[in-house]
C-alpha cells in the first residue's frame, strides 16, 4: 500500500508507483483469469467458494496453501499453475473437498489430529 501513496507525493515516487500499479494489475487480471477457469472444473455448487491462495495472507501462494491445509482446509495446485482453496459458505475451510483437477493437493489428515495452536496434521496427495 505504501508505494501506491507515494505516488500521490509527487516527484521522483510518480514513475515508481505507476509501474509498480501496472505491474499488479496484469497479476490480479492474471489470477482471475485463472481463477475462473479452475472454477468451471469444478462442480457448479462449489465454484463460488473457491479462492485463491494468494488471498488468503500476505505469503506466497504455496506456503499459504500449506498455512490453509495445517488449519483444517483443502488447498491445490491446478493445472493452469494457481494455487486455490475452498471454504463452506460460511467461509470455514474444508477439509475433505477432492478437486476434479490438480497436480497436487494439501489436506489435514482424516480424521483430524490436533497438533496445538488450532493447528492439524495435514499431507499432500500428488495427482497424475
Amino acid at each position: 500500500m505504501g508505494i501506491y501513496a507515494t505516488g500521490l507525493a509527487g516527484g521522483a515516487a510518480v514513475p515508481a508507483s505507476i509501474v509498480v500499479g501496472i505491474f499488479k494489475a496484469v497479476a490480479d487480471d492474471d489470477i482471475a483469469i485463472k481463477l475462473n477457469q479452475v472454477r468451471k472444473t469444478q462442480d457448479t455448487k462449489y465454484r463460488p467458494f473457491i479462492l485463491p491462495c494468494s488471498q488468503y495472507s500476505s505469503s506466497p501462494p504455496a506456503i499459504n496453501a500449506m498455512t490453509i491445509a495445517s488449519f483444517g482446509g483443502t488447498a491445490w495446485l491446478d493445472i493452469n499453475g494457481l494455487w486455490v482453496y475452498i471454504t463452506d459458505a460460511t467461509g470455514k475451510l474444508v477439509s475433505d473437498f477432492e478437486p476434479k483437477k490438480a497436480i497436487k493437493y494439501y489436506q489435514p489428515s482424516l480424521p483430524l489430529q490436533k497438533l496445538g495452536a488450532g493447528k492439524y496434521r495435514w499431507h499432500m496427495i500428488t495427482k497424475r
